[in-house]
């Protein structure tokens, strides 16, 4: 059945390859003076011909679910990845997830059985490699370039060594910044590029693609920690090299077949860090919803020292002792992240790393104290004090919105999702917010003097170009789940109807195809098998925790 079909006489009706190009966290603000100063030559070229806008990401913002919303097409409360890491039931313990955790089917497995040839390159939350019609290489959830699950076809990386030899998952720049090793940190950064776009193109040239997808990861890390200041002349550096690697990519693409049709695509935006996050554990204790505990002097010696550890130590460093010192490890971690919370005190608690907020529910936490019949009060107190939060010492609003899962996401995991997610105003990093007794504003006061070791954070909207001659030139705009449907349609895939997104308004030329329903409706069961763990030794998970938590995820 054919749901529309806009032609236009000049334009080709078949269905042409397509090359999408994902820039990380890449956001207009930067781009565009760049583009507009002749920086930027393939983007502004593409954005010229063909249509461009923005895409709204994800409600919390991360990149672990703003990827997997893109590559399934629906939200995250039907693919089951909310964040980097996910609660373990029964305790207030959480662990790395990867694509095994991810409960719908990707877009290039929907392709592939579609019999269309894919090349894909660094998603992240693509580890282990699933097979399919090509060539896939996991992204930054992969252990390590040594396992059998990097690759599909498993001997991709022994058949082109010497390309392997020097690409790099996850150039590590906060580690080697906090070594002091800024200039090698940069290099890393730039260097991770070059690694990406050479194998891509090796792929492309030897082999039969319809579909190629490679991501650039280099953006988001630089945006993170050279936003502002000095810095910013690297981030700027970064898009001029992601630029240069996207001309090379569509000029192999289109040297091949004119007609094929490019995306270039963000999962967020950036901004300034508000640094709100850390401020929120101060805040709940201070209406009283949080609890602190004495706590033995073992606990507090272990929160102090996991956190020293975590600022000074380079990840090689922290996975050596974590290799040897694991289960010392592994408290020192639970007391700095949740330290010195008294349970049977605490109604709802942050981990200050997250801008979320869990309810201490009972019956789900392992010492929950909410009942059931309460949670609806207290999570609609809560959505009311926090929309009214105000800076210390200008008074001015911080909050931009703060919602529930239930209004934001839908499926059978939505229990995975936190209570309350919050966006701030993005005019900046805050300096504490008000709160009522004088010990919390010293204590605020002393958390906003804090050194900042990242200094920019997300934004909701992400670049959006397209061009080829399936694509109306103009403006465009639309949100993550809207990329599988849109580039399905492209490449003449029948759309399922059991997708949250649909076609992006910039087609033309395409007649789009109505497939059945994907497995698993909206709200019921999910889509695939989902096994209960992620296939990661304790060493792999450790190795990607590090990583993760350099990053400033974890």
């Amino acid at each position: 059945m054919l749901l529309s079909v806009d032609r236009e006489p000049d334009v080709i009706a078949r269905m042409s390859r397509t090359l999408v190009i994902g820039w990380d966290g890449a956001t207009w603000s930067v781009a565009d003076p760049l583009c507009a100063s002749g920086r930027l030559p393939a983007l502004s070229s593409l954005r010229e011909a063909g249509a461009s806008g923005v895409l709204q990401t994800v409600p919390n913002m991360n990149s672990a679910p703003a990827w997997s919303t893109i590559a399934t097409g629906v939200n995250p409360g039907r693919h089951g990845i909310f964040y980097f890491d996910e609660p373990v039931p029964g305790t207030y313990q959480r662990r790395v997830v990867n694509a095994e955790r991810r409960a719908a089917p990707s877009l290039w497995r929907m392709a592939s059985d579609a019999g269309k040839r894919i090349i894909v390159v660094n998603v992240p939350i693509s580890y282990p490699a699933e097979p399919v019609k090509g060539f896939l290489i996991s992204g930054l959830d992969t252990p390590s370039k040594s396992l059998p699950g990097f690759t599909y076809p498993r001997d991709l990386s022994a058949r082109h060594a010497e390309l392997f030899e020097s690409y790099i998952i996850e150039p590590g720049a906060p580690s080697l910044m906090r070594a002091g090793r800024r200039q090698e940190a940069v290099d890393k950064l730039l260097a991770s590029v070059e690694g990406w776009v050479a194998v891509t193109e090796r792929l492309m040239r030897d082999e039969e693609w319809d579909l190629t997808f490679v991501v650039f990861t280099s953006t988001d890390t630089a945006q993170h920690f050279f936003w502002t200041g000095e810095g910013r002349g690297v981030v700027e550096r970064v898009y001029e090299l992601q630029d240069e690697a996207t001309a090379r990519l569509v000029e192999l693409a289109r040297t091949q077949d004119p007609d094929t049709n490019v995306l270039v695509l963000a999962d967020h935006g950036g901004a300034a860090n508000t640094r709100g996050n850390e401020f929120m554990r101060i805040w709940l204790e201070d209406q009283g919803l949080q609890a602190q505990a004495r706590g033995s002097a073992r606990s507090r010696v272990l929160a102090a020292g996991f956190r020293l550890a975590d600022r000074t130590l380079s990840r090689d460093q922290k996975q050596a002792l974590a290799r040897r010192l694991p289960r010392l490890r592994q408290q020192a971690e639970a007391e700095a992240r949740l330290s010195g919370i008294d349970w049977s005190r605490t109604r709802a608690y942050s981990d200050g790393v997250r801008d979320e907020i869990f309810v201490n529910l009972s019956g789900r936490e392992p010492q929950g104290i909410v009942g059931a019949d309460g949670y609806p009060s207290l999570v609609a107190g809560l959505k009311e004090s926090i929309a009214g939060i105000r800076e210390l010492g200008t008074g001015r609003p911080v909050v931009d919105s703060v919602v529930h899962r239930d209004d934001v996401y839908h499926g059978p995991y939505v229990d995975r999702a936190p209570d309350l997610t919050i966006r701030w105003v993005l005019d900046g990093p805050m300096q504490g917010f008000e709160v009522t007794s004088p010990r919390a504003r010293d204590r605020m006061r002393e958390a906003a003097a804090a050194p900042v070791f990242q200094d920019g954070g997300h934004h909701p909207e992400g670049i959006l170009v397209a061009s080829g001659p399936n694509v109306r030139p103009g403006a465009a705009a639309g949100d993550l789940t809207d990329v599988t449907p849109t580039i399905l349609a492209l490449l003449g895939v029948p759309v399922p109807s059991g997708l949250d997104g649909k076609p992006l308004d910039l087609l033309r030329g395409v007649a789009i195809e109505a497939g059945a329903a994907t497995p698993g409706s909206p709200s019921g069961a999910p889509a695939r098998d989902v096994d209960e763990t992620t296939g990661y030794t304790a060493e792999e998970e450790e190795a990607v925790r590090r990583r993760l938590e350099d990053l400033g995820y974890l």
